[in-house]
C-alpha cells in the first residue's frame, strides 16, 4: 500500500506539533514546580540518641538551616540550634535548657532558591513521661506519673519487676516480670503519647496500648535491651543450663 507525500507530511506534521506541545507541557510544568514554595513534609520527635528533646524535620525541598534557624521561634523563649544541611534538619535546645512547661514552635524559614516557606505552627511537649517500678500489695507494679502528681497503673501487680527498658523511639517499655517460683516473662507494653500536635488540644499524655507476651515460656533469667529504632533484644534461657537465645 503506497501513501502519498501529502498524506506522509501531514503525519509527521501533526507527529511534530504533538512533540513540541509535550516539551512545552513538561516545560511549564517544571516552572511551576520551581516556583512552587517549600512544604513541611514531616515533623516528628527525633530518636532519643539526638537528646532527650530534638524534633526531625523534612521539607519537599532544600532549606537554608541559617534562615530557618532566625526565622523560627519557640515559646516560652528558649535558645535552640537548627543542625543539618538542606534536608532533613534537626531542632535542638540548647544543652542545659530547662524544660518545664509545653513550647509552641513557630517553623519559618528560605528553601535553597529564596522561597519562603508558610508559617508553621506547632505544640510540642519534649519533656518525658515518669515511669516507675512501685511496690503494691502483692508485689510491684509500673506505674505512669501524670501531670497532677498521681500514679497511674500501666501492668497488672507481679511478685517483682527485676528490669524494664525504655524503646528507643519512645513506643512503649519492656519488661521482665518474676514469679514466686522464679521463673522470668518477658512483656513489651505499647504507649500512645502525642507530643506534638498542630493544636494544642490535639496533644495528648502517654495513653496504655496492648500489653503483650513475648514469648508463653518461663526462663531462668531475661536481660532486655532496645535500640533507637525501637527493637526490643531479648536475652534470655530457658533452662539453667540449657543454652542463651
Amino acid at each position: 500500500m503506497r501513501v502519498s507525500p501529502l498524506h506522509w507530511w501531514r503525519r509527521q506534521k501533526r507527529l511534530r506539533v504533538m512533540l513540541i506541545v509535550a516539551v512545552a507541557v513538561a516545560l511549564l510544568q517544571q516552572q511551576v514546580l520551581w516556583h512552587r514554595p517549600p512544604r513541611l513534609l514531616e515533623l516528628r520527635q527525633a530518636s532519643a540518641s539526638s537528646g532527650p528533646a530534638a524534633l526531625s524535620l523534612r521539607f519537599s525541598r532544600p532549606m537554608r538551616a541559617p534562615s530557618v534557624a532566625t526565622s523560627s521561634q519557640l515559646q516560652p523563649p528558649l535558645p535552640f540550634s537548627i543542625q543539618g544541611e538542606g534536608n532533613p534538619l534537626l531542632l535542638l535546645p540548647a544543652v542545659g535548657t530547662r524544660i518545664e512547661e509545653p513550647l509552641q514552635l513557630r517553623l519559618e524559614g528560605r528553601d535553597q532558591r529564596g522561597l519562603s516557606l508558610p508559617p508553621q505552627r506547632w505544640f510540642w511537649d519534649p519533656r518525658p513521661d515518669l515511669l516507675a517500678v512501685v511496690p503494691v500489695p502483692g508485689g510491684e507494679q509500673v506505674r505512669l506519673r501524670t501531670a497532677g502528681g498521681a500514679w497511674r497503673p500501666l501492668t497488672p501487680v507481679w511478685p517483682s519487676i527485676p528490669q524494664t527498658v525504655a524503646l528507643g523511639d519512645g513506643s512503649g517499655l519492656g519488661v521482665v516480670s518474676r514469679d514466686l517460683q522464679g521463673g522470668h516473662r518477658v512483656w513489651k507494653l505499647e504507649l500512645k503519647r502525642r507530643h506534638l500536635a498542630p493544636r494544642s488540644s490535639e496533644r495528648a499524655p502517654a495513653q496504655l496500648g496492648a500489653l503483650e507476651a513475648f514469648s508463653t515460656e518461663s526462663f531462668v533469667f531475661a536481660n532486655l535491651c532496645s535500640n533507637a529504632c525501637g527493637d526490643l533484644l531479648v536475652q534470655a534461657s530457658a533452662q539453667a543450663q540449657g543454652p542463651e537465645s
